[in-house]
């Protein structure tokens, strides 16, 4: 399994370390990858999801996505705002995966699977007229 590693900004990168090392706890082998994304791709390449980013996300099997952001950023026209990182991988995703893309079936899944009942609503992820779960 390759797993794309997008650390994101600020507390977000403390995070996703802190995933990183879950993960290799686990008596699983995984092929990781990381990359710049949100405010430290927009600093290093003067764009929330650089081309290299958004190929290696496409080409992986799953994506640890950190938090992105930070006020500095703000005053950046809309489009180069880190936040549109995720966005502009979820519809990707979303595009990709046509009529088969559910959020409301991965969280189903998710709670079979035995994870914790826990539902998370983010108006970025699901959309503005996109159900609550």
């Amino acid at each position: 399994m390759k797993i794309a590693i997008l650390p994101g900004d600020g507390i977000g990168t403390e995070i996703v370390a802190q995933a990183v090392r879950v993960l290799g706890a686990l008596d699983l082998r995984f092929e990781t990858e990381t990359a710049l994304v949100g405010g430290a791709a927009y600093d290093a390449h003067g764009h929330p999801l650089p081309e290299a980013t958004l190929k290696l996300a496409q080409g992986a099997d799953a994506v640890l996505f950190g938090a992105v952001g930070d006020w500095k950023y703000d005053k950046l026209e809309r489009a180069l705002r880190p936040e549109q990182a995720i966005l502009k991988l979820r519809k990707d995703y979303e595009r990709k995966a046509g009529a088969a893309f559910s959020l409301q079936e991965f969280h189903d899944r998710f709670i079979k699977a035995g994870s914790p009942p826990v539902k998370i609503v983010r108006r970025e992820l699901m959309g503005r007229d996109g159900p609550l779960l």
